[in-house]
């Protein structure tokens, strides 16, 4: 999450009109709303607000569940835990990762 937003719950890569990382965990639009979707199946939790997709463009208020801070930190911790960093993170922000 430091790499990816330095936990700013209403961080939007602002030169892809957030399209390249929304949030606390840095998601992207189809991997927020595939991540939900998993998640369902899995019966993983969630609270109820936090179940909605994103449809682009995100609004001015930025007020999408992808931006409340428990809904991304959930969805953030349950692709972790099952997809690990490799696919999702380490890609697109391993010099992030890798300073010491």
């Amino acid at each position: 999450i430091s790499c990816e937003s330095g936990w700013d719950v209403k961080a939007c890569n602002k030169g892809w009109d957030c399209r390249k990382g929304m949030g606390l965990w840095g998601f992207i639009s189809g991997t927020w709303n595939e991540t939900i979707v998993r998640m369902s199946e899995d019966g993983a939790y969630m609270p109820e607000r936090c179940w909605s997709f994103i449809s682009l463009p995100v609004l001015n208020e930025r007020s999408e569940s992808v931006f409340d801070g428990e809904c991304n930190y959930l969805a953030g911790e349950w692709l972790l835990e099952n997809d690990g960093d490799e696919k999702h993170w380490r890609p697109y922000s391993g010099g992030c990762y890798f300073k010491n």
